[in-house]
Parts: structure tokens; C-alpha cells; sequence
């Protein structure tokens, strides 16, 4: 179908483009730059694209206060072209054959939404870029949110009865602990020291927003828990500066992932380079099929402890979702269902069986709406609890959004 005839896509369709590019593996991006992209997608899909500024995506997505100054800190702008970034390189890789392309065009931080056409990139036509340039989203219609109610109820009463059946603990299993060194300052300057901790700092509150790694600095005796350390150098000259990082195995000194960094010294420049550098070492090491998941991999361990096996069965799941291998789905639930009873609070885990019931209900063939209906509400109700454990936790929120996307298709006629 030519694109420019086709206006009249839903925004459901986007909704659930949004949710495919989240769940992907090879859209490469931070937590926070996820939250980024949700939350632009969201308030365009909602007609509020002309609100979406740098400092409304400061002060909603990244904690800022409302002091925040957007000509002073370029968190902002720093975050926008990296998640530019990410969504070309899934578009190039994974995304491929997606039908619908979602973009953020330089010059501002609305969401616009196209349809793949026939002849590539080139003939792609935006469908509506802000609230005052295209129609408006059409509302859900009666019918489909008295669905989306009945829906809602129906994920309060199985999470009320999963509640009920469960004493919470506390608890979570044992998570990978991760050291960070203060960075060494090769030439002894007050302004390589400065930079240094400088770079320490940054990548130690980027590696802190991940959920299934704790991240320890060397304040007193490092306990044995500590499994893997990040340590690092800087050099500097009048107008630039080198910075060499490393992540080795605690065990053995092996160095498991390396990375240098070249950067300018220019004051204006300074902190967006700090910034990018640690975003980037922070998505290498810690994202779901980073440098640490690769090694934890090949840790794992038949017949582990118990608080090990809950985390391993995290890492089953990401082995499962890379090679979408159905003979190992049954295994990965099992795991996963465990985990949850026995770690109750641990939200990952809630929200990777929430994914894994999505699986079987959109990769079963030939298709039973009979069952699925059920399956949907489990997937609804564990979304709902990881969600409600951390509400900030990025699988929680993408395992729910996906949720309420499937458990809609199945319900139409």
C-alpha cells in the first residue's frame, strides 16, 4: 500500500511498536534513555507533543528539580542524541522489516511515527509530528474502554489473590556485586585528579539505575561477594584527554571487557563527554546482554544455592529471548515461576515470567483464545507486581505495557 494513502494506522499500532523496540536485544540504550523514549512516544500518542521540551523531560524523566536549567546542563540534549542513536541502530538491525518507524528528528524531542514503504527510507512520510500539524489520535472508542476496564479489573483481582497466597519476604536472590576504583590520574595534575573522579562518580551513577547488579566503591574492606571491579586511567594534555577502563573477574585478574575514550578538555564540552563516556560504560557492562551477563553466563551453575539460582534463572531467560528457542521456554518458566515463590519481592523475576506467559500465548500455533485469555491474566497479574515492587524497574514497565497490549488482541473478535 502506497504510504501516503495510508493515514489511519492506530495508536495501539504504535503502542505496540514502542513495546517491540523496548523488549529487543539489539536496541542498545540505558534505562533512562528507554524512559526517554516512552515518555516522548507517550505524550505525543496523547497530543501533547507541543509540551514535550528539554526541560519537561528533565524534571518528568530524569529526577531533575525545577530548578533545572537546560542552558546550563545538557542532560537533555546528551540523552537525545544517544537515543537517536540506539533507534537507527535497531532500525538497521532488528527492526529491519518493522512496519511503523518511530524517530525523534534533531531540533526537538517530539515523537513522530512512519510507515515503512516500498522503496526504503527515502519515501517514508511522518503521520503526525505534534498536536497542531496532524489530527489528533482518536480516542478509544466505548467498546474498547469498557474493555481496558474490564481488563484493569480483572489484573486487581488475580494480583489481590496472588497476594493474599504469598508472605512477602523482603529478600531478593544474591546479585552479581560490581566494585568501581577511584579512576588513577597517570600524570598527578589537580586537573587530571578532578577529572578522574569526576568519571568515577558519573559512571557509578549510571551503573547505579541498574536493577540486576549492585554497585559497590572501595570505602573500606571489599567483601568476598564482589565478583567483578571496574578500574581505569586518565591522561591530559592542554586540549584533550584519554581515558582507559577495564572490568575484570575479581577471581583471577582477567580482564572480561576493555574500552578506551578520547575527549576534549574545553569547558563546554567537559561535562557532555563525562556524561557520554559513562552512559556508554554503563550500557557495555550492565544492560541485559552486556559485559556481565556474557561472564555470568558462563558461570552458571546446575543445581546452584538457592539465592544463586534465582539470578541464574534471570539469565536463562535473556540465553532464552536471544535465540527464541521454544524447547527452552518450559525450563525458563519453571525457573522463573520458582523464583518468584521463593523471592516474592524480586521484580526482574516478576516481570520476565510476565514475559515468558506473553510468549506462549503469541508464539502458540495453532492459536487457542480459550487459554490464552487465562494466560494473559497471569502475565497482566505478575507485570502488575513487579511494577508495583519498582515502579522504575524498565522490564516491569515493559513487561506490563505488553501486557495490556496482548491481553487487548485477545479479546477482539
Amino acid at each position: 500500500m502506497n504510504v501516503h494513502q495510508q493515514t489511519d494506522f492506530s495508536i495501539e499500532d504504535c503502542r505496540a511498536q514502542l513495546a517491540r523496540i523496548l523488549t529487543s536485544a539489539d536496541f542498545q540504550a540505558t534505562d533512562r534513555e528507554r524512559r526517554f523514549l516512552s515518555y516522548v512516544v507517550n505524550e505525543t500518542l496523547a497530543g501533547r507533543s507541543n509540551l514535550i521540551k528539554a526541560y519537561s523531560i528533565a524534571v518528568e524523566v530524569f529526577d531533575r528539580d525545577t530548578s533545572f536549567d537546560p542552558q546550563a546542563d545538557p542532560i537533555v540534549r546528551v540523552a537525545a542524541g544517544q537515543l537517536r542513536r540506539a533507534l537507527e541502530r535497531y532500525y538497521l538491525t532488528a527492526g529491519l522489516t518493522d512496519p511503523i518507524l518511530i524517530s525523534i528528528p534533531k531540533g526537538g524531542y517530539a515523537a513522530t511515527f512512519s510507515l515503512r514503504g516500498t522503496r526504503g527510507a527515502a519515501s517514508e512520510e511522518p503521520i503526525y509530528a505534534n498536536a497542531y500539524e496532524r489530527p489528533r489520535p482518536r480516542p478509544l472508542s466505548k467498546p474498547r474502554l469498557i474493555a481496558a476496564v474490564a481488563m484493569l479489573l480483572t489484573a486487581v483481582t488475580v494480583l489481590g489473590f496472588w497476594s493474599y497466597s504469598f508472605r512477602l519476604s523482603p529478600r531478593k536472590p544474591e546479585l552479581p556485586h560490581l566494585l568501581v576504583e577511584w579512576f588513577d590520574d597517570m600524570d598527578g595534575s589537580d586537573e587530571t585528579a578532578a577529572l578522574a573522579r569526576g568519571l568515577t562518580q558519573e559512571i557509578v551513577g549510571q551503573l547505579s539505575k541498574f536493577k540486576d547488579i549492585v554497585v559497590v566503591q572501595p570505602l573500606g574492606q571489599v567483601g568476598p561477594d564482589v565478583g567483578y571491579v571496574v578500574a581505569g586511567s586518565v591522561d591530559m594534555s592542554d586540549e584533550s584527554f584519554r581515558f582507559r577502563v577495564r572490568m575484570l573477574n575479581r577471581a583471577d585478574g582477567s580482564v572480561l571487557w576493555a574500552h578506551s575514550y578520547d575527549g576534549t578538555t574545553r569547558v563546554p564540552d567537559l561535562l557532555k563527554v563525562q556524561s557520554d563516556i559513562a552512559a556508554d560504560v554503563a550500557t557495555s557492562l550492565a544492560q541485559a546482554y552486556g559485559a556481565i551477563f556474557e561472564a555470568d553466563s558462563k558461570r552458571i551453575i546446575p543445581g546452584a544455592p538457592n539465592d544463586r539460582a534465582a539470578y541464574f534463572c534471570t539469565l536463562s531467560y535473556y540465553s532464552y529471548r536471544a535465540g527464541f528457542d521454544p524447547e527452552a521456554r518450559p525450563s525458563v518458566r519453571s525457573c522463573l515461576e520458582k523464583a518468584t515463590e521463593r523471592y516474592p519481592a524480586y521484580s526482574t523475576a516478576w516481570a520476565l515470567l510476565s514475559l515468558i506467559y506473553i510468549d506462549e500465548v503469541r508464539f502458540r500455533y495453532p492459536f487457542d483464545s480459550t487459554s490464552s485469555i487465562p494466560l494473559m491474566d497471569r502475565a497482566l497479574a505478575a507485570a502488575a507486581r513487579a511494577v508495583e515492587l519498582e515502579p522504575t524497574n524498565v522490564r516491569a514497565l515493559q513487561a506490563q505495557m505488553i501486557a495490556l497490549y496482548f491481553k487487548g488482541k485477545s479479546m477482539r473478535p
